[in-house]
């Protein structure tokens, strides 16, 4: 990009702030995530950001929306089964979280108690009554299999920020493990500890 056309921006809306985040997320991890560097990625000054954010919390909010976007189940249908809809929404909430880097801890710095993802989450747990859980059950249920899902995938992102911090200073440090053989490790114990919950789930939904 020449000096000049950064000199001159198209007009900037939130789909461009949010695309230039996350490539600024992409290029420099969470924790170089700045306004500085994301109003640089645009070509304008910090203050152009604040037409359309009031601050670096609201444009993480967004992140975490749109991240939260991709998860889509199936034809958009609720199952009839409460451990199938509940493992598949796990299994996207993850593909979600590792679509991007540092996915996950995107997710755990935003507060989308104003979204309509928190509405939608509401409207899940009335499902999940409808199947026959108490409402404590239920809430507590779909609150433990997502903060499960964040946490293992939050673990393991930081886990592979760190693999290629020491590949960069000693590349025989990583290259004997495999990062495939980790990765595979990593997603069968999640689908284990996912289990073990569900199945704890299932004893309560019996009694």
């Amino acid at each position: 990009m020449t000096v000049a056309s950064r000199s001159k921006p198209a007009s900037l809306d939130e789909k461009r702030v949010l695309d230039a985040a996350f490539r600024t997320l992409d290029a420099h991890g969470f924790s170089g995530l700045t306004i500085r560097r994301i109003a640089d990625e645009l070509g304008v000054k910090n203050p152009a950001l604040y037409w359309h954010f009031k601050n670096k919390q609201e444009i993480i909010d967004g992140m975490a929306g749109r991240l939260l976007d991709n998860m889509t189940t199936g034809d958009g249908e609720t199952p009839d089964n409460w451990r199938v809809w509940l493992e598949e929404a796990a299994q996207l909430y993850r593909r979600a979280l590792f679509s991007v880097r540092d996915g996950a801890e995107v997710l755990s710095n935003a507060n989308l108690s104003r979204s309509r993802h928190f509405a939608e989450f509401s409207r899940h747990i009335e499902f999940f009554i409808s199947q026959g859980f108490t409402t404590r059950d239920a809430t507590v249920g779909m609150v433990t299999v997502f903060n499960y899902t964040l946490g293992m995938t939050y673990e393991q992102q930081a886990d592979a920020n760190l693999a290629v911090q020491i590949d960069a200073a000693d590349r025989t440090l990583v290259a004997p493990m495999g990062v495939t053989r980790v990765d595979i490790a990593r997603d069968e114990l999640f689908k284990s500890g996912l289990e073990v919950i569900l199945d704890g789930l299932a004893l309560r939904h019996r009694s």
